[in-house]
C-alpha cells in the first residue's frame, strides 16, 4: 500500500462500512422476494466483493498499527473494527442466504424425481459422504493448528486462514446439494411406509446439517483468527491466547459428552437423572413459559417404528430461531426426568448444554470454533443436540 494520508484511511474505512451495511440490507431485502436464482446470484456477488475487501482491511490494520503515527490512533482503530465486523456480516449473510437459495433451487429441480434403490444402499452412501466431510473439515482445521504450532509469520498465518476459509465456504455449497438429495430420499422412503433405515438416514442428515453449521462457523473463525494474528480483536470476548500461545499444550480435539444410547420406547425404564442420547422425528415443537423460570422450547420426538414419543425440554432456548422445524429428525443428549414440574410431571428429557468456554475449550478445535461465536456458532445455545432440515410433514398430537 502506498502511504495513505490520515484522511484517506478514515475515508476508506467509512466507505467500506457503509457499502457493507448497504449490501447486508440488500441481501435481506432480496430474500423476502423468494426468487431463489436472483437471491443466489446477488448473494454470490456480495460474497465475492466482501472477500476481496478482506486483504484491504488487513492492510489498513497493519498500516495503522505499524506506523502508529495517525492522529487519534485509538479512534482510528474504533473505525477499523466496525468496518471489519460489517464486512464479515456480509460474508456470513451471503453464505447463509445463498445456502437457502441453493437448497430451494435443488428442491425445485428434484420435483417429480422418483428414488430407486434400497434404503440400505442410500444409508451406506450418505454415511460415507458424512464421514468423508467430517474428515475433510477436521483435516483443514488441523492444518491451521499445525501452522500455529510452527509459529509462522503474520503473512503466512493470514494466507493460511484465507485459504481455509475459502475451502469451508465452498464445502457449504457442496454439502447443501447432498442435503437436498438425501432429504428427498428419506421423504420418499417414509411416504412408502419404509421404516427400516429411515431413522438412521435421519440421523445422518442431522449430522450433515451440523457439519454445514461447522463449515460456516469455521469461515467466521478463520477470519477472526487472521485478524487476531495481526493484532486486531473483532470481538471483545474473544481470547486468542488459547488458539495461539497455548496451542502447543492443547490437544487438537476432544470428544463431546455422549449419553447412553437408548430408544424412545425405553425412556420410562431409565433411572432418574440418567444421561442418555436418543433420536426421533419432530412431531411438534412449541415455546412455553416455565413457572418462575422464563421460557423454554418443548419438542415432541417420535420413534416411527414404535410410534412411541417423548418430550425434550430446552429451558431458556427458543429453538425455532435456529431453523428447527416440525418434521425434522433430531438427535439429542440430555437427562431423564420422570416427575419434573417443568414437564407437567411426565417423563421427559432435559437437553444437555455444552461447556464450550470452559472444559471443552481445552481442545484447540473448540477454541478455534469459539473465535467467531459472537457472530455465528456451530452449537446454537451450546446445545448438545443435532437436527436435520424438514424431512416429513407430521400432524401435531397431544
Amino acid at each position: 500500500m502506498n502511504k495513505p494520508s490520515n484522511f484517506d484511511v478514515i475515508t476508506s474505512l467509512h466507505e467500506i462500512t457503509l457499502a457493507a451495511t448497504k449490501n447486508n440490507l440488500l441481501i435481506i431485502k432480496s430474500a423476502a422476494t423468494k426468487e431463489w436464482m436472483p437471491i443466489k446470484e446477488f448473494a454470490t456477488k456480495a460474497l465475492v466483493k466482501a472477500e476481496k475487501t478482506l486483504p484491504q482491511l488487513l492492510e489498513f490494520a497493519n498500516y495503522i498499527q505499524d506506523t502508529k503515527c495517525l492522529v487519534n490512533f485509538g479512534n482510528t482503530l474504533k473505525i477499523l473494527i466496525p468496518a471489519i465486523r460489517a464486512n464479515e456480516q456480509v460474508i456470513l449473510n451471503a453464505i447463509l442466504f445463498r445456502l437457502h437459495a441453493e437448497l430451494e433451487l435443488n428442491n425445485t429441480m428434484l420435483k417429480g424425481y422418483k428414488v430407486s434403490g434400497s434404503s440400505a444402499k442410500a444409508l451406506e452412501s450418505l454415511k460415507g459422504i458424512v464421514d468423508s466431510a467430517k474428515q475433510r473439515i477436521k483435516r483443514k482445521q488441523s492444518e491451521l493448528y499445525i501452522a500455529v504450532i510452527d509459529k509462522p509469520s503474520k503473512t503466512e498465518i493470514s494466507k493460511a486462514c484465507l485459504e481455509k476459509a475459502s475451502f469451508f465456504k465452498n464445502l457449504v455449497s457442496e454439502l447443501a446439494k447432498v442435503q437436498s438429495n438425501y432429504t428427498l430420499v428419506c421423504k420418499q422412503l417414509k411416504r412408502k411406509g419404509v421404516t427400516k433405515n429411515v431413522e438412521r438416514l435421519g440421523y445422518q442428515l442431522a449430522m450433515l446439517n451440523s457439519l454445514i453449521r461447522e463449515c460456516i462457523a469455521s469461515v467466521v473463525s478463520a477470519h477472526t483468527m487472521m485478524f487476531l494474528a495481526n493484532g486486531i480483536k473483532m470481538y471483545q470476548h474473544v481470547n486468542g491466547k488459547s488458539v495461539f500461545t497455548n496451542a502447543l499444550n492443547m490437544p487438537f480435539d476432544i470428544s463431546l459428552p455422549n449419553g447412553k444410547n437408548i430408544g424412545i420406547a425405553n425412556v420410562k425404564d431409565v433411572d432418574e437423572d440418567a444421561f442418555v442420547e436418543l433420536g426421533g422425528f419432530v412431531r411438534n415443537v412449541e415455546t412455553v413459559e416455565l413457572a418462575n423460570e422464563g421460557m423454554a422450547s418443548v419438542i415432541k420426538l417420535e420413534d416411527i417404528s414404535t410410534y412411541k414419543s417423548v418430550n425434550v425440554v430446552l429451558p431458556y432456548v427458543n429453538i425455532a430461531n435456529y431453523g428447527f422445524t416440525r418434521g425434522a429428525y433430531c438427535h439429542v443428549n440430555g437427562f431423564v426426568k420422570h416427575k419434573s414440574d417443568k414437564a407437567d410431571y411426565r417423563t421427559a428429557i432435559f437437553g444437555d448444554k455444552l461447556n464450550l468456554k470452559t472444559d471443552l475449550s481445552k481442545s484447540w478445535r473448540i477454541a478455534f470454533l469459539n473465535l467467531g461465536s459472537e457472530l455465528y456458532t456451530a452449537w446454537p445455545s451450546s446445545l448438545n443436540m443435532y437436527w436435520s432440515s424438514k424431512i416429513s410433514t407430521l400432524n401435531k398430537s397431544n
